[in-house]
């Protein structure tokens, strides 16, 4: 994955990402390799640690899913995913529109 394809799906401002991921790169979580194809570019990989790391933050994900929907229906979960979809829609245009 390219840094900048890795950014934009973190939906981190270019600035953000430029600064967080030498970061993941100092402890070891990611490694960034210029794209033989075209030197400008950076290749952006999990190392070993950074996979361990997203198992584990996978794993959280589905544990505090299962603890907050616990009491609802398949139905209620439907409409919960649905309107937090549309309110993270709206703060995406937001933050793309800044209205």
């Amino acid at each position: 994955m390219t840094q900048t394809d890795l950014i934009d799906s973190l939906e981190l401002r270019r600035a953000s990402g430029t600064l967080v991921l030498p970061r993941l790169e100092a402890h070891g979580l990611i490694s960034r390799s210029h794209d033989p194809a075209d030197a400008r570019r950076l290749i952006t990989s999990l190392t070993d640690a950074g996979e361990a790391i997203e198992h584990r933050v996978h794993a959280c994900f589905g544990e505090v899913e299962n603890v907050v929907s616990r009491s609802l229906d398949a139905a209620e979960i439907d409409t919960a995913f649905s309107v937090l979809g549309r309110m993270l829609d709206d703060l995406r245009l937001h933050r793309t529109t800044g209205g």
